[in-house]
């Protein structure tokens, strides 16, 4: 355990950052009867022994990407290497191939609450797996197909909000946003409010899938709706598709690439977050709240440094009306954006200049880079030992409670008997 019992009576944990593994039947079960084979379905493929999901004949994600295996003894486990052979080297060493291999608390929120349990954390944030958050799934029926890209999404969606209903207080629900399409953007913005959604996940790169950057205004309806819904808006690391190609992996290793492109999405997810400080949408919309995910925090000190000096130095006020020259980027960052840690040392020296009121924290599971068991605690106790109790308490759940407006009627939700 975690804690021990009079810890358990006075620390509250929000997971900020937790996955949840598509079960086999989200889409057919959910999802009209005249999309047939267009319906996102799990396939096995012989010739890799891995069980990938398929639309139609095109192979979309492998179902099992990122999450932990269920060991002998019916316990989660995370392993380092893979056995696929004498000579073999795969790019998903780390991952099981098979759906019944990984873990049940993956795809079953009752399963995960037994895990949460013995973490010791109240409630958790629930992020896709799928690779949701591009549009390559929902876009695999035809480009033109609308009516079939918003079955997608409700349908996932739909999901997702199943684990906060099972297990009243004990997840954040997060709707997909189908942003390729304004329109059909803010209809699930409006419909995730009403059905009870705390946040809302998106691509950080949205030009990297055909769409505008967070520059053009032809974003804004989308963004007043998620403003007038209270829901915060997501930019989890991994979500604009980089890949080097099999050119580097080959000549690297799938060890070596699977650090590289780990710590290239937290960098990369750093720049979605000075694309956003510098584009107007947080001074148009004051109240809109945003969350960089699973990207860590020690880049922030450097980066809001860096933006505030040199947006003295250029003066961006005078070509853009809605910046003001008595309003930095780090102001607009402390107001209204939020970030997670979970494997840092956070430094006596960084408290100066390390926002606090703007941290989350995080175990990432079941990925494989997650904080399992003990770890928890070496992170809460020794990894954030320059934190007083009370920015402790910020960090472990209070800031998590703002970025997510949730009240504290939804903590006694989830409060232990």
């Amino acid at each position: 355990m975690v804690n021990n019992e009079k810890e358990d009576q006075m620390r509250i944990i929000i997971d900020a950052d937790s996955h949840i593994c598509e079960p086999k039947d989200i889409f057919t079960s959910r999802m009209p009867a005249k999309y047939g084979d267009l319906i996102p379905q799990v396939k096995h493929v012989k010739e890799t022994g891995t069980d990938h999901w398929f639309v139609g004949d095109r192979i979309v994600w492998m179902v099992t990407s990122s999450v932990v295996f269920k060991g002998a003894d019916g316990s989660y486990e995370r392993r380092a290497t893979v056995d696929v052979g004498e000579g073999e080297d795969s790019a998903w060493e780390l991952f099981p191939k098979r759906f019944e291999e990984q873990h049940p608390s993956s795809f079953d929120p009752n399963e995960r609450v037994k895990v949460m349990d013995e973490f010791g954390i109240r409630a958790a944030a629930t992020y896709p797996n799928l690779g949701l958050v591009n549009p390559d799934v929902y876009l695999a029926g035809g480009h033109d197909d609308r009516g079939y890209q918003r079955a997608v999404v409700e349908a996932y969606n739909d999901w997702v909000l199943t684990w906060a209903t099972e297990q009243p207080g004990r997840f954040i629900p997060l709707g997909n946003v189908p942003y390729w399409d304004i329109d059909m953007a803010v209809g699930e913005v409006v419909r995730c409010a009403e059905i009870g959604m705390k946040g809302l996940v998106m691509s950080g790169v949205p030009e990297r899938h055909g769409c505008p950057s967070f520059s053009d205004t032809a974003w804004d309806p989308m963004w007043a709706a998620a403003q007038d819904a209270e829901l915060s808006i997501s930019f989890h690391a991994g979500g604009g598709e980089f890949d080097r190609g099999e050119y580097h992996t080959r000549i690297m290793g799938s060890q070596i690439m699977q650090i590289a492109s780990t710590v290239e999405a937290f960098i990369g997810n750093a720049v979605t977050a000075i694309d956003v400080l510098l584009s107007g949408v947080l001074q148009r919309f004051p109240n809109l709240r945003f969350a960089i995910v699973e990207s860590g925090v020690g880049w922030v000190p450097f980066v809001l440094e860096a933006l505030d000096e040199h947006y003295k130095r250029f003066e961006p006020w005078r070509q853009r009306p809605e910046m003001k020259s008595d309003e930095l980027p780090s102001d607009l960052f402390r107001r209204q954006m939020f970030v997670n840690t979970w494997y840092e040392r956070l430094q006596e020296q960084s408290k100066a200049t390390l926002p606090v009121d703007n941290l989350m924290f995080e175990t990432d599971y079941p990925h494989p880079t997650c904080l399992f068991g003990d770890e928890i605690e070496d992170a809460i106790e020794n990894r954030m030992k320059s934190l007083d109790e009370q920015d402790k308490e910020k960090v472990l759940f209070r800031n998590a409670m703002r970025c997510f407006n949730l009240g504290e009627d939804f903590l006694a939700l989830g409060a232990p008997a």
